[in-house]
């Protein structure tokens, strides 16, 4: 499915940045995740009502979901040694 945005509503550490273990400490983010599809694709077909919903102005259906996800804010090594760069920056 084509994702056309992300909007980020909220991010923070776990656990106020403790580590776990060696993947170190880990930030989690919230947000809505924005679709859009086309209703005539054959991969949608399975899609219950998707050819009645609403189509924006170049047909296609937008829908959103909210997500959750969590990231380890240190890059580790294949020798387990941390890096100081952050995995994941959202300036």
């Amino acid at each position: 499915m084509p994702v056309t945005a992300l909007d980020v509503h909220s991010r923070s550490l776990v656990l106020d940045g403790r580590p776990f273990g060696a993947a170190g400490a880990y930030e989690k983010f919230a947000g809505t995740l924005h679709f859009a599809v086309d209703p005539a694709h054959p991969l949608h077909a399975g899609i219950t009502d998707l050819k009645l919903a609403p189509r924006g102005s170049d047909g296609r259906v937008e829908f959103q979901s909210a997500i959750y996800f969590c990231f380890s804010i240190f890059k580790v090594s294949l020798n387990g040694e941390q890096d100081a760069a952050p995995m994941v920056r959202f300036d």
